[in-house]
């Protein structure tokens, strides 16, 4: 209950969730995402992930991609469509 949220990725009918207390896998719909945590500072950023944004440490730039490292062994991918979004809310945080 008092863990924080860092990512979740869609996988078929199941989300896998990211805290800062390990991983779970959930039987969920991702599309109801941005609605139930709509009180997060969080975003989607790309078509099967959603990033709490308070928990980004870093943003890191391969050609064109953009990644964000969330932690040691979380990794991010922002797909172009929302790159530019996902950059604004960041700067502005």
């Amino acid at each position: 209950a008092d863990a924080e949220l860092l990512a979740i990725k869609a996988e078929q009918h199941y989300i896998h969730i990211w805290s800062d207390q390990g991983t779970d896998l959930v039987r969920y719909r991702f599309k109801d995402i941005p609605e139930t945590l709509r009180d997060c500072n969080g975003v989607q950023v790309h078509r099967s992930w959603w990033v709490n944004l308070d928990r980004v440490r870093s943003m890191e730039q391969k050609g064109r991609k953009l990644e964000l490292i969330l932690s040691d062994k979380l990794t991010v991918p922002v797909s172009l469509s929302y790159k530019n979004a996902v950059i604004s809310k960041l700067d502005a945080a």
